[in-house]
Protein backbone atom coordinates (compact mmCIF):
# COMPACT_ATOMS: atom_id res chain seq x y z
CA UNK A 1 0.00 0.00 0.00
CA UNK A 2 1.41 3.37 -0.59
CA UNK A 3 2.58 6.02 1.72
CA UNK A 4 -0.13 8.60 -0.23
CA UNK A 5 -2.58 5.67 0.64
CA UNK A 6 -1.87 5.20 4.31
CA UNK A 7 -1.35 9.42 5.43
CA UNK A 8 -4.91 9.19 3.75
CA UNK A 9 -6.36 6.52 5.77
CA UNK A 10 -5.20 8.42 8.53
CA UNK A 11 -6.50 11.55 8.08
CA UNK A 12 -9.69 9.75 7.62
CA UNK A 13 -9.41 7.83 10.71
CA UNK A 14 -8.74 10.99 12.65
CA UNK A 15 -11.75 13.08 11.15
CA UNK A 16 -13.94 10.03 12.20
CA UNK A 17 -12.80 10.03 15.40
CA UNK A 18 -13.08 13.77 15.70
CA UNK A 19 -16.85 13.78 14.64
CA UNK A 20 -17.87 11.32 16.82
CA UNK A 21 -15.89 13.00 20.08
CA UNK A 22 -17.30 16.33 18.62
CA UNK A 23 -20.90 15.15 18.51
CA UNK A 24 -20.52 13.84 22.41
CA UNK A 25 -19.16 16.84 23.59
CA UNK A 26 -21.06 19.30 21.85
CA UNK A 27 -24.45 17.92 22.05
CA UNK A 28 -23.83 15.77 25.32
CA UNK A 29 -25.39 12.42 24.79
CA UNK A 30 -22.90 10.71 27.52
CA UNK A 31 -22.35 12.66 30.76
CA UNK A 32 -19.26 12.59 31.05
CA UNK A 33 -18.77 15.27 33.70
CA UNK A 34 -16.21 18.42 33.24
CA UNK A 35 -14.52 19.54 36.16
CA UNK A 36 -12.06 21.17 33.80
CA UNK A 37 -13.19 24.32 31.76
CA UNK A 38 -12.63 23.50 27.90
CA UNK A 39 -11.84 19.99 28.59
CA UNK A 40 -14.31 19.11 25.87
CA UNK A 41 -12.40 21.09 23.32
CA UNK A 42 -8.98 19.69 24.51
CA UNK A 43 -10.63 16.26 23.66
CA UNK A 44 -11.86 17.25 20.53
CA UNK A 45 -8.53 18.68 19.44
CA UNK A 46 -5.79 15.83 20.60
CA UNK A 47 -8.03 12.71 20.33
CA UNK A 48 -8.41 12.71 17.34
CA UNK A 49 -4.57 13.05 16.69
CA UNK A 50 -3.66 10.56 18.86
CA UNK A 51 -6.19 8.01 17.09
CA UNK A 52 -5.10 8.71 13.99
CA UNK A 53 -1.13 8.24 14.45
CA UNK A 54 -1.75 4.91 16.80
CA UNK A 55 -4.22 3.65 13.75
CA UNK A 56 -1.19 4.51 11.27
CA UNK A 57 1.54 3.01 13.53
CA UNK A 58 -0.48 -0.18 13.87
CA UNK A 59 -1.39 0.18 9.73
CA UNK A 60 2.32 0.35 8.85
CA UNK A 61 2.48 -2.32 11.52
CA UNK A 62 0.62 -5.08 9.78
CA UNK A 63 1.63 -4.14 6.49
CA UNK A 64 5.58 -4.24 6.89
CA UNK A 65 4.97 -7.46 9.19
CA UNK A 66 7.67 -10.26 7.59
Amino acid sequence: MPVTARNLLMVAVGFIVFACVSGIVLYQPIMYGDPINNFGIILMLTVPVIAGVAFRVGLDAWLDRN
